[in-house]
């Protein structure tokens, strides 16, 4: 947790430098937790938690958050009037169809109601005795429809499919101009985004490019002589190497300087490294360290020398002294470590293991540095009455329709015509309803998803059931006067807004672009700041932050290692070692008589004794007996049972062998892993 609050700690520091009312070149306000929160990309929908002051751009916590005047809320990068887009009087605007729709529903011929966007004569009537179900009168089985007709799990409905006049397309229940929307000139309607796009697209000044909504200039940042900008870094480096002192040299993986001279042990004993735990220390000869202890494997005679612990087979010994270092180097793995850091030229820093300039790549006028590019502060051009949104340069105005058609943010719908069906059906708004019942077997009739009685629901005359249990007419809802039937609604067109702002096909936007922060200008659907970060005197811009070419001073008997004040290696008391960890006496523990030291405790040199005719296995740590399992003439005991000796292979997944292998002294054929083994 130190950890977490010292990275949250650092990264609202580095955002406070430069929130004005939050830092100051004396000194900057403390941060905690509190001061942060997360925030949500709007494009991406990632989050990221980002301090005060901040805002999450999809990639970094960004400076420059950008605001709207009263009565707008900024929605990403346009500012959206609080007041809704006005319809005209008896209407209002719909949200989900982007249109006016008048108040009043659409009407009915006497006698009849709405229902849906038909018609209704009111419910269907069964016989005395029944009562109507959906469209029939209750019982049971499978429906079947004339030709020419197709059920639909509801009703009989015509297999051809409702029409709408030449160059009108059915779709979703309306008639559809099978021609775009109409742009203004130089605009045409994007498939996609539904708007009028630029056909000259988004454009940028000479000598640069757009990208990801920016002008990438094809200048690339500058850097003092004696550096070349890094595009992997966006620093200025130096060819040259941070240098160490005589006798050590540069690790570029640890990034530290290490001695030329390896580290010392005492006479008799070698320095040996173990890759896996990445740690070292002084083993006699032959001994190799294993990450916890000095072994070797035991030899022919099985048995290890005077002042080594035998553990299975392996010969042991506990090392305890580190290998030595020279003064001002410390053991880092296997190699002796110097406490002083790689150092680089006046004026330049480590970073990692390459020197940088405290002086920021620098942009021509105009240009400012961003990542790894200059970006112009100029903001991506589009023609006059256009304005730069999801890539593309949109016309303001709306796409427009032909006469008698409306554009309701998708489509040209048509204002006068509905599709139409033949044969006598009528159109429901998805399909072509008939006046055939789906029929059953006889004395059975269809009630709307199965067979039933054969009383049916009756309907007025020119009415239908419509399979939900009204009766239908083919009159068609009407409108009042200046409205159109759309959709099941009657509608009297695209709303409007107030002075100053335009109607984006959703919403009332505000013609003028979101206010940016001092020292920030609106480009791109972004602020961008057109000055870098601006330190007093001694300091320089470095990585967000105001840095000094000073070394940090460490109390006497330390040295600063590019982290931390490193003293000397620590001491023990007379007679005592540091082995890494702790004080400890270099003597192995010693054991009683008849016991020894395994490298963890003391245990009997005698082996666990058990009953006659069996012996220690130390594999099991069982008493196995001394003979395997016995079988008739003529079969061997394979492992798991008897089998034919005489070497044929019948069921089996391998040919036994015919004899039990010879093993060597002390050792003893193991029936299970069918190996010899010490016993």
């Amino acid at each position: 947790m130190g950890k977490l609050n010292f990275f949250l700690t650092l990264l609202l520091s580095l955002s406070a430098s430069q929130v004005a009312a939050r830092a100051s070149y004396s000194g900057q306000t403390k941060y905690t937790l509190d001061n942060i929160r997360p925030l949500t990309d709007a494009s991406s929908g990632l989050v990221k938690c980002c301090p005060e002051g901040t805002e999450f751009d999809g990639k970094d916590c960004v400076l420059g958050v950008p605001s709207c005047p009263d009565g707008f809320t900024r929605n990403v990068d346009k500012c959206v009037s609080n007041v809704k887009p006005i319809c005209p009087v008896g209407s209002e605007f719909k949200a989900k169809s982007f249109v006016c729709v008048v108040n009043a529903p659409p009407s009915c011929p006497p006698g009849t109601e709405l229902k849906g966007r038909t018609c209704s004569a009111g419910p269907a009537t069964c016989p005395a005795g029944m009562e109507p179900d959906g469209n029939v009168c209750q019982s049971k089985q499978t429906p079947v429809c004339p030709d020419t007709y197709t059920f639909n799990g509801k009703t009989c409905v015509s297999v051809t499919a409702p029409q709408c006049p030449d160059g009108v397309n059915v779709y979703n229940g309306s008639c559809i101009s099978v021609d775009s929307p109409v742009c203004p000139s130089g605009s045409e309607f994007h498939p996609t985004f539904k708007v009028c796009a630029s056909t000259s697209g988004p454009a940028c000044e000479d000598g640069s490019a757009q990208e990801d909504g920016h002008c990438v200039s094809d200048t690339k940042p500058v850097c003092p002589d004696g550096s070349t900008f890094s595009s992997r870094t966006a620093k200025c480096a130096v060819s040259e190497k941070p240098s160490c002192q005589p006798g050590t040299e540069l690790d570029l993986v640890s990034k530290k300087c290490v001695l030329e001279k390896k580290a010392d042990c005492p006479p008799g004993s070698v320095l040996s490294t173990d890759f896996a735990s990445h740690t070292a220390r002084c083993c006699p000869d032959g001994m190799s360290w294993e990450g916890s202890t000095c072994a070797f494997e035991v030899d022919s005679t099985h048995e290890c020398p005077p002042g080594l612990t035998q553990v299975g087979t392996s010969c042991q010994k506990q090392p305890v002294k580190l290998p030595a270092c020279p003064p001002g180097s410390k053991l880092s793995g296997s190699r002796c470590v110097s406490t002083v850091p790689p150092e680089c030229p006046p004026g330049h820093i480590l970073d990692g293991s390459t020197c940088v300039t405290l002086e920021q790549p620098s942009c021509p006028p105009s240009l400012i540095l961003q990542g790894g590019n200059c970006i112009s502060t100029a903001e991506v051009i589009c023609p006059d009455g256009t304005r730069f949104e999801k890539g593309i340069c949109v016309n303001i105005q709306q796409p427009a329709c032909e006469d008698h058609f409306v554009f309701n943010g998708k489509d040209c719908v048509s204002t006068t015509s509905t599709p139409k069906c033949t044969e006598g059906g009528v159109f429901n708004g998805e399909e072509c309803i008939t006046p055939h019942i789906p029929v059953c077997s006889d004395g059975m009739t269809f009630d709307g998803t199965r067979c039933i009685s054969t009383s049916v629901p009756g309907c007025p005359t020119n009415t239908i059931p419509d399979g939900e249990g009204d009766c239908i007419t083919s009159s068609t809802p009407i409108c009042q006067p200046g409205s159109s039937l759309v959709d099941g609604g009657c509608i009297v067109g695209i709303p409007t807004c107030v002075k100053g702002t335009v109607f984006d096909g959703k919403q009332c936007v505000s013609l003028k672009d979101p206010k940016c922060p001092k020292d920030h200008k609106w480009a791109n659907g972004r602020c961008i700041k057109l000055f870098g970060l601006e330190c007093g005197p001694g300091y320089t811009p470095f990585n967000g932050e105001c840095v000094s070419e000073d070394t940090p001073d460490c109390p006497p008997g330390t040295d600063f290692d590019g982290k931390d004040c490193i003293g000397s290696e620590p001491l023990c008391d007379e007679g005592l070692v540091f082995d890494g960890e702790e004080c400890a006496h270099p003597s192995e523990p010693s054991c009683p008589p008849a016991m020894k030291f395994n490298g963890k405790k003391c245990v009997a040199e005698k082996l666990p004794e058990c009953n006659p005719g069996t012996t220690f296995n130390k594999s099991t740590k069982e008493c196995v007996g001394t003979s395997g399992p016995m079988c008739p003439p003529g079969q061997i005991f394979n492992g798991k049972q008897c089998a034919l000796a005489s070497g044929d292979c019948m069921n089996f997944e391998y040919c036994p062998s015919a004899g039990i292998p010879v093993c060597g002294d002390g050792q003893r054929f193991d029936t299970v892993t069918g190996m010899c083994a010490d016993f």
